[in-house]
């Protein structure tokens, strides 16, 4: 029989630390996976340049590596907590609200931050 997964979806703050923390109680508890996500959503203008000759980082660099960061921190956060749990994280798409909401279409439970 498959579980469906808890899903967490974080923004990189200590709040959605907390939130990743309580998913994965409920996670172990249903003997459910875990599935962590974040969602950048960048105004047309601030899209990540197509040229990777360096200089100096735009915006959209920053925003993207803060939400790798972020999820990468969630899940080492997660597997402490569990060694155990199968985590897995994902990059949603499109605008913020919508791919939350989106992510736990099929999920045991969608947990956010405050």
């Amino acid at each position: 029989m498959t579980v469906n997964p808890i899903v967490a979806a974080i923004d990189g703050s200590a709040e959605a630390l907390r939130a990743v923390e309580w998913a994965v109680s409920e996670a172990v508890l249903r003997d459910a996976p875990l599935r962590i996500v974040s969602a950048t959503e960048l105004p047309p203008r601030m899209a990540p340049r197509k040229d990777t000759h360096g200089g100096p980082s735009t915006v959209a660099e920053v925003v993207t590596a803060e939400r790798d960061r972020a999820l990468t921190e969630a899940a080492e956060r997660a597997t402490a907590i569990d060694p155990d749990l199968l985590v897995s994280t994902d990059v949603l798409p499109g605008s913020v609200a919508q791919a939350v909401t989106d992510s736990g279409a099929g999920a045991s439970m969608l947990v956010v931050g405050s």
